[in-house]
C-alpha cells in the first residue's frame, strides 16, 4: 500500500482566484509575466445536459475549484518542473461521443473524470479501457466495480460511495431500528431492482423479512395504489429504494392516508426533500456527503466553494473535487504515465478527502474492484434540514 499524500491547497481557502473560463494562471513578478507553466490536460465528462455536460453543474464546479486551487499554489511538481492542470472538454452531445473524443485526443489526456451518470459511465468504460486511460467516476452503479462484470484490465476507480454501499447502510439501519412490520418499496426499473436485491440480501443476513414488497411505477403520478398496498401490511417502517420524484409522491400519499411510521429512503438528497416538503420530516436516508459534515477538511471546502460559486456544494461537487485532488497526488508521485497512475490508484491508502478517507480498502470491504470510498452518512430530516444519525 502507498502512504497518503496530502491533497493540494486544502489547508487554506483560495488565495488567488482564476476568472471563469480561464485555463491558465499567469504569475507576475515586478509587473512582468513569467512563462506559462506546462500543463497536463484532464478529460472531463459530466451528466448528459449542458455544454460538455458539466458547465454550471455541481461536479463541474468541484473539478474547477480543485484545479484552480492546485494551479494557484504552484501546480504539480514533477521531475524539476511544475505542471498546471487544465480541463479538456468535448463538444459532442452524447456522453459516449464525448468520451471517445477525449480518450483518443493528441496529446493525450492524463485521465478521464466522469461520466457522472451510471448508464453513461458503463458505456464509457470500454472506450477508456481500449485507450488505456485511467477513469475516475462518481457514477453509483454497482456493475461498474463488479469483478464479474468489469472488464480487465482495471482502469476505473470510483470516488463516491456506490449504490451498493448506500443500500447496505439503510438495510442495516432498518434491521436495527424497525418499529413493527417492515415494507420494502422499490421503483420498478433497473435501478430499483438492483437496489432491492442488495437490500434483500442484507436484510436476510440479519434474519429480517419484509412483510410486503411494493413496486413504484417510474413516473408515478397517482400514489394511491402503492399506498393502499403498503398500508395493508400495517407497516411500522417503510424502506424505500427509488428515485426522488416517485419516492416523494409515495411518501406524501402515505402521510395523506394517515400513516405516521418511519420512512427510510435509500439515498437522501435536497431534490427529494424539496419535492416531499413537510412529508419528509423525520425521514431517514443515506448520503455520500453533505455540507454540514463537521470535519475541518469539509468545512474548508464548503467555505471555498461558497466563496467561488455563491451556493452550497453537494455530494457530486465534493466527490469530483476529491477526484482531482487524488489525481494531483498521483501525478506528483508517479507522473503522467497511464500505467503508473493506474497502479498508484489501485494501491491508494488513507487519502484524506472532503468526503472521507479514500483507499483500496473500500473495495476489499465491498468485495469489488475499483471503489475508493465506501463510507456513507445516515441522516434524518429535521425542520427541513438533515442531521447525522450517530448510532
Amino acid at each position: 500500500m502507498r502512504s497518503r499524500i496530502v491533497p493540494f491547497a486544502l489547508a487554506a481557502v483560495i488565495s488567488v482566484m482564476v476568472l471563469p473560463g480561464c485555463s491558465k494562471l499567469r504569475q507576475f513578478v515586478g509587473g512582468v509575466p513569467t512563462a506559462t507553466p506546462p500543463a497536463w490536460q484532464v478529460g472531463i465528462v459530466g451528466a448528459s445536459w449542458g455544454p460538455a455536460g458539466l458547465e454550471g453543474s455541481y461536479s463541474g464546479n468541484g473539478a474547477q475549484l480543485a484545479m484552480e486551487q492546485i494551479n494557484a499554489h504552484g501546480g504539480i511538481p514533477w521531475q524539476g518542473q511544475h505542471y498546471h492542470l487544465t480541463p479538456a472538454y468535448s463538444g459532442a452531445q452524447a456522453p459516449a461521443d464525448r468520451v471517445r473524443d477525449l480518450v483518443f485526443r493528441n496529446p493525450p489526456i492524463v485521465a478521464l473524470l466522469g461520466p457522472d451518470e451510471s448508464d453513461a459511465a458503463l458505456a464509457a468504460l470500454p472506450l477508456a479501457q481500449g485507450a488505456h486511460i485511467p477513469m475516475l467516476t462518481l457514477a453509483g452503479a454497482p456493475e461498474l466495480t463488479d469483478p464479474a462484470k468489469n472488464q480487465s484490465p482495471q482502469m476505473l476507480f470510483r470516488t463516491r460511495s456506490s449504490q451498493a454501499a448506500s443500500a447496505r447502510a439503510v438495510a442495516a439501519y432498518a434491521a436495527q431500528h424497525s418499529n413493527g412490520p417492515l415494507v420494502l418499496a422499490v421503483i420498478d426499473n433497473d435501478y430499483g431492482h438492483t437496489g432491492a436485491s442488495i437490500i434483500s440480501s442484507a436484510l436476510s443476513a440479519t434474519h429480517v423479512t419484509p412483510a410486503a414488497s411494493v413496486m413504484l411505477p417510474p413516473g408515478l403520478d397517482d400514489p394511491s395504489a402503492p399506498v393502499e398496498q403498503a398500508m395493508a401490511a400495517h407497516p411500522g417502517t417503510i424502506l424505500c429504494w427509488s428515485t426522488e420524484a416517485e419516492a416523494a409522491r409515495f411518501l406524501s400519499g402515505l402521510r395523506v392516508a394517515g400513516w405516521q411510521g418511519q420512512f427510510i429512503l435509500g439515498q437522501m438528497d435536497p431534490d427529494f426533500m424539496a419535492l416531499a416538503g413537510s412529508a419528509a420530516e423525520g425521514a431517514v436516508g443515506a448520503e455520500a456527503w453533505y455540507p454540514q459534515v463537521a470535519s475541518q477538511t469539509s468545512r474548508q471546502f464548503v467555505a471555498a466553494y461558497v466563496q467561488r460559486f455563491g451556493m452550497q456544494p453537494d455530494e457530486h461537487a465534493a466527490a469530483m473535487y476529491d477526484a482531482v485532488q487524488i489525481l494531483a497526488a498521483a501525478l506528483a508521485a508517479v507522473g503522467p504515465n497511464h500505467d503508473a497512475l493506474v497502479r498508484y490508484l489501485a494501491d491508494l491508502n488513507n487519502f484524506a478527502g472532503v468526503a472521507g478517507t479514500y483507499g483500496a480498502s473500500a473495495s476489499q470491504a465491498l468485495g469489488t474492484s475499483g471503489d475508493l470510498i465506501a463510507s456513507v452518512h445516515l441522516v434524518r430530516v429535521q425542520s427541513g434540514q438533515v442531521s447525522e444519525i450517530n448510532s
